[in-house]
């Protein structure tokens, strides 16, 4: 039995420290900027999006040209689509997207050193956005 209570009072401690948490939240942010529990969900399922349709940066030298463009290229899911991707940068990165190019990518045969094998399939997605905005994928060192 004992057992059982201890499982009661850890369920009591879980809540006491996730109203702490927010406790913590409202006096870090501020009364004005808490959100409804409503708005946290969302951001939550922002979250989830971001994860599940934004893979990586692609990084070569075609692309850091087109960063000063305004034009950012990303490797996103396979089945993402153009709006689920604007609103997944918008969402992470918190800039305007104007423009969303896609471009799927097959697998292709290749060989090495007599073994058959194949690349991986890609998307790669290409975002403009607003002039005045940047999206900072990498911190310098200081």
């Amino acid at each position: 039995m004992s057992a059982f209570w201890n499982q009661k009072e850890e369920g009591k401690n879980n809540a006491e420290e996730k109203k702490t948490a927010k406790k913590a939240l409202i006096k870090k942010v501020g009364k004005k900027d808490v959100k409804s529990k409503k708005q946290l969900k969302l951001t939550a399922v922002q979250a989830e999006l971001v994860s599940r349709t934004l893979k990586r940066p692609r990084v070569s030298e075609d692309t850091m040209n087109k960063q000063a463009e305004g034009k950012y290229v990303f490797e996103v899911a396979l089945k993402a689509t153009k709006n689920e991707v604007a609103k997944a940068i918008k969402a992470l990165y918190g800039v305007d997207v104007e423009k969303v190019n896609v471009m799927n990518y097959k697998k292709k045969g290749t060989k090495f050193r007599g073994h058959i094998g194949q690349t991986k399939a890609f998307k790669k997605a290409i975002i403009s956005i607003k002039e005045g905005q940047n999206i900072e994928l990498f911190k310098e060192a200081k």
